[in-house]
């Protein structure tokens, strides 16, 4: 079974910064920005649909409940 993008956070978000950034250079995606800013890329780039939703939730105990609204 897949993970879901919730899931996908939580281990992101247990990652160190450098991290982060070695998987989104092996992906070609941006390295810039706060942290939360590199797991956004990395969640929108795994799970592509959820940037499409309506209802666009957060994650109990994330550090931003706004970390996924532009």
């Amino acid at each position: 079974m897949a993970k879901s993008w919730q899931e996908a956070y939580r281990d992101f978000d247990n990652m160190t910064i450098p991290e982060l950034k070695n998987i989104l250079k092996s992906k070609d995606l941006p390295v810039s920005g706060k942290k939360m800013d590199l797991i956004r890329y990395l969640i929108f780039d795994e799970y592509p649909d959820i940037s499409q939703e309506n209802d666009l939730r957060t994650i109990p105990g994330a550090s931003s409940s706004m970390w996924l609204k532009f």
